[in-house]
């Protein structure tokens, strides 16, 4: 299935990179994704068997009709009558990936003892974006663990410039230094 979820988000990129509606497609995909996860029962309506698709794009006009793209409002539909509405979740994300790559866009984990100023915010991300080449989305994380510091997890490399740490490495040091000597 994953194929498919691949398929309906390339054919969306596309066409929004085509007509230019990419960035509302992609801030409308999310924002529908987020709302059909806040309403499980929303979710569990569009995917039951128990309801003909008449009625599912039934409640899909009532609630989306003019409120969002027509390509979005198309595809849900179109998702709909296929009984591919499970597929939905895993289009989003495969979208928000691809919109990603388009755009060079990345996100960062950014954990810290202590939530950041707007001012230590903006450099973090302006130094982040100059290392990896790429503009930034920060999602913060508070963790009074890290002591202080700052930890990044982005693409799959961490950057741990975290107190806890240095602590540990002076530790490890530390106790390996005493072994030796013994």
């Amino acid at each position: 299935m994953q194929a498919a979820s691949k398929m309906y988000a390339s054919a969306l990129m596309s066409i929004g990179r085509e007509d230019g509606s990419a960035p509302r497609l992609y801030e409308e995909i999310l924002e529908l994704d987020r709302l059909m996860r806040e309403n499980p029962e929303l979710d569990e309506l569009l995917i039951s068997p128990a309801f003909s698709s008449e009625e599912k794009i039934g409640v899909i006009s009532s609630l989306f009709s003019g409120k969002i793209d027509p390509m979005l409002y198309n595809t849900v539909c179109l998702l709909t009558e296929k009984r591919r509405m499970s597929l939905f979740h895993e289009i989003a994300s495969d979208f928000r990936a691809s919109y990603y790559e388009a755009y060079g866009i990345a996100e960062a984990d950014v954990t810290t003892a202590v939530p950041m100023n707007a001012e230590l915010r903006e450099k973090l991300k302006v130094k982040l974006e100059r290392y990896f080449g790429k503009k930034m989305i920060l999602n913060e994380h508070i963790d009074p663990h890290v002591l202080g510091g700052v930890r990044v997890v982005c693409g799959g490399e961490m950057l741990d410039g975290t107190l806890r740490s240095r602590l540990d490495s002076m530790k490890d040091m530390i106790t390996d230094n005493m072994t030796i000597g013994r």
